[in-house]
């Protein structure tokens, strides 16, 4: 199943979603999909443009001082 919104996930599920991505790589590289410990993840509009990627620490814009852990993204044009 594909999900474009967490309240609709949640509804129809019991799990729980845990994922850090501080393990993995390539960080800050934009990428049409990525799997991580059996989810995959697949930017909105990847084609022709790859748009999701994982930020590694360090960033100062994303609505906080700093983020002090890797971050998902997803972009869509």
């Amino acid at each position: 199943m594909f999900f474009t919104d967490v309240n609709a996930f949640d509804a129809l599920t019991n799990t729980t979603l845990v994922e850090d991505f501080e393990g993995f790589a390539p960080k800050d590289r934009a990428l049409p999909s990525f799997v991580s410990n059996g989810n995959t993840y697949t930017g909105l509009a990847s084609v022709p443009h790859p748009n999701v990627w994982v930020s590694r620490p360090g960033y100062i814009n994303f609505g906080v001082p700093v983020t002090t852990s890797s971050i998902l993204n997803c972009s869509w044009r």
